[in-house]
Parts: structure tokens; sequence; C-alpha cells
């Protein structure tokens, strides 16, 4: 079993905050993880999730989104792969607005 989690902090300022006060100035927060594991010799699985928030001194709007996914990969056969992933992003801020939603399956045969 794998976990990774990361944490991020960040500040945008650029060079004409300094002549013009009303530019935009941006300081945000990113934190994600992702959780992966064989539960069966032939399976992987990998889930994954997190939430990022961003200020603007600017706007009183608060941007924030959040999104989750998983992904699952099965060795089927000698030479067969089957994969699958889903993913969904969205702005609690806004419910019902800026969804994002991603799926993705594939068959390979590797030689």
């Amino acid at each position: 079993m794998t976990l990774t989690a990361r944490a991020t902090w960040y500040r945008n300022e650029s060079d004409s905050t300094l002549n013009t006060p009303i530019a935009q100035r941006i300081s945000g927060q990113l934190y994600s993880w992702w959780l992966g594991c064989d539960p069966l010799d032939r399976l992987h699985v990998d889930v994954s999730g997190g939430t990022r928030r961003e200020d603007n001194s600017n706007s009183s709007i608060l941007q924030r989104s959040t999104w989750y996914g998983v992904s699952l990969d099965a060795s089927v056969a000698r030479a067969w792969f089957v994969s699958f992933s889903g993913f969904r992003q969205a702005d609690p801020a806004s419910p019902g607005t800026n969804i994002t939603t991603q799926l993705y399956g594939s068959l390979t045969w590797r030689f």
C-alpha cells in the first residue's frame, strides 16, 4: 500500500503590483492525497482527492474547488490489460456550477 500527501501554500504578486495598486494579488492553498494498493495479484487500485482554495484581494468571491478520482488497472491475460479511471471536480462555493466529470477506459495488448 502506498500513501502520498501534499500541502502547498502560494502567493502571487506580479511586477505591476508595485506601480498599480489594483493589480491582482493572489494567495492560495492546495492539499491533495493519493492512496494506491494491490488488493489482488493482478489488480491495482488508486484513489485520490484534494482541495484548492484561492483568495484574490480584489474580489469578494472565494475560489475553491475539490476533486476526487479512482483508477483501476487489471491484468486479464498474459499481455492484455484493462484500465478504468474516473475523476470529478466541483466548486462547493457555488453548487451546481463548474462541475467536471471525466471517465476513461482502455483495453491494451502489450507485445
